[in-house]
């Protein structure tokens, strides 16, 4: 019998983070975001891996754009996200 293994969410829990920090709800945030509230929960959740449109998209609702879109995907792709970044 296989175990699944822990995984680590570090875009989803960086995201979400900084969500809070906003202020912005769950709800309103997947609204902004045009996607399905419950699947956004699944990515912050480490459940469900994040759309690459919807990295870009959340990097630039939350201020990161300057970062670099394609370092936030490639980062987000890996599932870590320096600390320093969000």
């Amino acid at each position: 019998m296989f175990k699944k293994r822990p995984t680590t969410n570090f875009f989803g829990s960086a995201v979400k983070n900084q969500r809070i920090a906003r202020n912005i709800s769950l709800n309103d945030f997947a609204k902004l975001l045009e996607y399905d509230p419950g699947n956004w929960h699944k990515v912050e959740s480490g459940k469900l891996k994040p759309p690459g449109h919807l990295v870009e998209k959340s990097s630039i609702l939350l201020g990161y754009s300057h970062l670099g879109i394609e370092r936030v995907k490639q980062l987000a792709r890996r599932d870590y996200l320096p600390e320093e970044l969000w």
